[in-house]
């Protein structure tokens, strides 16, 4: 019985997941940046097995973990956020955990330590976050009207538009991105724990990984503008798009590797203090 219950409170889960996915479709835009965070839940999954289940003679009680992921997923149902509705499915997946992993075994503590992951699998910055995605548009831009004045370029800068020389830049919605940016966060969260898992900086690296996916958007933008400017294609060309948010990706990860590498060289230096 405790195991047909098990399935069909995945199923169940499967069933909430996809629904958050496919109610708001606007992430297809620029689906080329989304889908990448699909590798969230996978990721989870990996870098918390091997699985070792508790035998339960009776099905575990209700417990609060499905309460509050209830409330969460009826609040952002109400609400319109898809953040409510992707932090009531990590709840829920926490619930199943909970209750199936015993709360000693190292393997519960890891997979809490990597609730970010499936937190981060479904596509709610894009959805609800438009603010910080004009913020990432702006600085972008005036980053690259810096540059450009750097180069001596004749620049002029309203907003987020951009003239370099005569030619007119828009750094458009598309150029926030936001949809990148939770890819950006599942790779840094990975590589997070790989360096530094035991280590308390490990909840340092979120603030971090904020800081990596702003530079490496910004130089994004910039490199998008300068591309603009030196030949003739359009930075709204998909194709363009696609690849400057794959290196964007890469730039990020690049950065926190080098953060992250050093972090953990620190705290093994700690671990093993020089005597004089």
């Amino acid at each position: 019985m405790t195991r047909t219950r098990d399935h069909a409170f995945l199923v169940l889960l499967a069933f909430l997941g996809l629904y958050i996915w496919v109610r708001d479709l606007s992430w297809l835009d620029n689906a080329h940046d989304t889908w990448p965070i699909l590798a969230g839940i996978p990721l989870f999954l990996g870098l918390t097995r091997p699985w070792s289940f508790a035998r339960l003679e009776t099905p575990p009680p209700v417990s609060q973990h499905v309460a509050v992921g209830v409330a969460f997923f009826l609040a952002g149902v109400l609400l319109d956020l898809a953040f409510l509705l992707a932090l009531a499915w990590t709840c829920l997946l926490w619930a199943w955990i909970a209750a199936r992993i015993p709360a000693g075994q190292a393997r519960q503590a890891t997979a809490k330590k990597l609730l970010a992951l499936p937190l981060l699998s479904f596509p709610w910055i894009a959805a609800d976050l438009h603010s910080l995605g004009w913020i990432f548009r702006l600085t972008g831009a005036a980053a690259a009207e810096q540059f450009f004045a750097l180069l001596h370029f004749d620049v002029l800068r309203q907003g987020t538009h951009l003239w370099v020389g005569g030619d007119a830049i828009s750094v458009d919605a598309a150029c926030s991105g936001l949809n990148g940016l939770q890819a950006i966060f599942i790779a840094g969260t990975t590589l997070a724990y790989l360096k530094l898992k035991d280590s308390r900086r490990y909840w340092w690296s979120f603030p971090i990984l904020f800081g990596a996916a702003w530079l490496a958007n910004t130089l994004r933008i910039v490199m998008l503008a300068l591309f603009s400017v030196q030949t003739d294609w359009n930075i709204s060309n998909g194709l363009v798009h696609a690849l400057a948010g794959w290196l964007a990706l890469c730039l990020a990860f690049g950065i926190c590797w080098f953060i992250f590498t050093f972090q953990e060289q620190g705290s093994r230096w700690k671990e093993f203090p020089q005597h004089g």
